[in-house]
């Protein structure tokens, strides 16, 4: 969770809450969207601050209920979860376009073939068969059950996660264990959101069920994660170049880009065929996801040990995977009956 702060406006005694100051407006804009779904007023708001230079806070107006609170700590999930593009380009910034690509004035709408689709295909198919493990071991895309635990730490904080998913009732456990926030619980059972236990008014199910998502595997983990489903999210080979960086023992297939789609790297363990790296952006500025310690699961699956999100020479968060249950056993107390009263 960020450090959401109470301000109370002196002319109108109305309170509001403020996250602390992220570098880029994409930043902000990006969790300004998670609250908003939750239908609570957010805006971004343009700051600077001494030493710093322009830094931009999401501002939230009240009231604040279940929905708009779980959504306000579901705000500081890892950077661009589901979305490994967002918060990579600063839309101020006149020499970037609105898909991300540094504007040089010629026209990059065409798909241009790079001669090395036979390659990428090839590596690409490795890549999903080792990730998905023998062949036919091909899991859901969305199994009904799950849980997911994880410790992130970003910005002098260590956060854990703990998501279950039960059909469509949901579990979102968040503990602090170092650093600024408040820990809390919150769940979803039967359409019937809570939050540490109460339950405010009007409810929004669905906004509610949004903010959780960004804590379930296939948005925090995105690309690992859709290796292991039956469509996994993968660039057209025919746009595609295959580089073999000196020294390094990997591939990289590379997109350059276009005016609807920023470039991508994906790094590619050559003896293995594990994902070493996905790189979205121009490389001056692309968040760069680095994935460590492939585990294998039940049907020899892969899912990654760590993941360490960077942008430049800026570590953005630290993930450690604890636990990817896709057959468990969940607690009844995760799943309180649903109370009209």
């Amino acid at each position: 969770m960020l450090a959401w702060i109470m301000v109370a406006i002196a002319t109108a005694g109305a309170p509001y809450l403020e996250s602390d100051p992220l570098a880029t407006r994409a930043d902000a804009a990006a969790r300004a969207e998670a609250v908003e779904a939750a239908g609570c007023d957010a805006k971004v708001v343009r700051r600077f601050l001494q030493g710093d230079g322009w830094r931009f806070v999401v501002r939230v107006a009240g009231p604040i209920t279940a929905p708009c609170r779980v959504a306000l700590d579901a705000v500081d999930a890892p950077p661009a979860s589901g979305r490994e593009d967002a918060g990579a380009i600063d839309p101020d910034d006149p020499g970037v376009d609105e898909g991300g690509v540094p504007m040089d004035g010629e026209d990059t709408d065409a798909v241009v073939a790079t001669g090395d689709a036979p390659r990428a295909r090839e590596v690409l198919q490795r890549m999903v068969r080792r990730h998905r493990g023998p062949v036919g071991a091909v899991g859901e895309a969305r199994p009904d059950a799950v849980v997911f635990r994880f410790r992130r730490r970003a910005q002098g904080r260590v956060i854990d996660h703990v998501y279950a998913r039960r059909g469509d009732d949901r579990y979102l456990e968040i503990q602090v264990v170092e650093g600024a926030g408040r820990s809390s619980r919150a769940g979803l059972v039967d359409g019937c959101p809570w939050y540490d236990g109460a339950v405010d008014h009007p409810l929004d199910a669905e906004a509610t069920a949004q903010a959780f998502e960004r804590f379930s595997p296939e948005q925090v983990l995105a690309f690992a994660t859709s290796l292991t489903g039956p469509e996994p999210d993968l660039p057209d080979p025919d746009t595609l170049r295959v580089e073999r960086p000196a020294g390094e023992g990997t591939l990289v297939l590379v997109f350059p880009g276009d005016r609807a789609v920023p470039p991508l790297r994906i790094e590619v363990d050559e003896a293995t065929s594990r994902v070493v790296s996905v790189s979205r952006g121009p490389a001056e500025v692309a968040v760069v996801r680095r994935y460590e310690g492939w585990r294998e699961q039940e049907g020899a699956a892969l899912r990654p040990v760590r993941v360490i999100t960077t942008r430049g020479a800026q570590v953005l968060d630290e993930l450690e995977i604890e636990e990817l249950d896709g057959a468990p056993v969940l607690p009844d107390e995760w799943f309180p009956a649903c109370s009209t009263e």
